[in-house]
């Protein structure tokens, strides 16, 4: 078993990926990455802090602070504040 601390308030062991003291409810420690301003994502997952929230992770990356972006929308703090028409290259 291993636990490792990464950025952010992040931290994982062999079979769950915490936030703080929480533990982050359907993350993956295989496929967990740490982004930046709290969030983070893995492959099937997009993560706030310890919330995942509705986000493409594939398509998804940080604008700047709080503001991030996928293929549909862009969000601040995990929430949608706008709708993006447009597909990302």
């Amino acid at each position: 078993m291993f636990f490792t601390v990464l950025k952010w308030g992040y931290a994982m062991d062999d079979k769950h990926v915490y936030f703080r003291e929480h533990t982050i409810k359907y993350a993956d420690p295989k496929t967990f990455e740490v982004l930046t301003a709290g969030y983070a994502r893995d492959r099937l997952h997009v993560f706030i802090r310890d919330r995942a929230f509705k986000a493409d992770p594939k398509t998804f990356f940080i604008l700047q602070d709080t503001y991030a972006q996928d293929c549909d929308h862009m969000y601040r703090n995990g929430f949608i504040v706008d709708d993006v028409n447009r597909s990302i290259t």
